[in-house]
């Protein structure tokens, strides 16, 4: 991009009030104007966005062999306090291209995601016990399943 593109483009931001400048000797800085008032607006079509990004790599989770439940919580429902975003159940075979397109995907979006992965004979022992942590994780009302191969809920 040509310097005098960008200079144009900021120029325009600036005229519109999105952008501030601040002259500092021969240089001239900018930042966000945060009383700007459509700024609520670009944040959430922004945030939709990211969010719309990130929900397609985890649909890919739903098309790996032996994945067998998929489930969105934490981050991806608005309840950033749950302890786990996303939670994985597969046949065992595939843990090792789960844990992958898991990295790809934090590698790619830049954000640390917590998730529990377990095999269907994991999950089936924790819920023969009662498991506090498992019963959490599929009775929490805002998770959105992506998968349910098992028939869980």
């Amino acid at each position: 991009m040509q310097l005098n593109a960008v200079r144009r483009e900021l120029q325009n931001l600036e005229d519109i009030g999105f952008i501030l400048s601040e002259n500092q000797g021969q240089k001239k800085f900018y930042k966000l104007n945060e009383t700007f008032y459509l700024l609520p607006e670009v944040q959430s079509l922004v945030e939709k966005s990211n969010l719309s990004s990130e929900k397609d790599i985890l649909n890919s989770l739903t098309r790996l062999p032996g994945v067998k439940y998929v489930s969105l919580s934490g981050r991806f429902s608005a309840d950033e306090k749950f302890p786990v975003d996303l939670l994985v159940i597969s046949d065992g075979n595939s843990a090792a291209t789960i844990q992958k397109a898991l990295h790809h995907y934090q590698r790619k979006t830049g954000s640390e995601l917590n998730y529990t992965h377990l095999t269907v004979d994991e999950y089936k022992e924790r819920k023969e016990v009662g498991d506090k942590f498992l019963f959490n994780l599929m009775m929490n009302p805002k998770q959105n399943i992506l998968l349910d191969a098992l028939k869980i809920a």
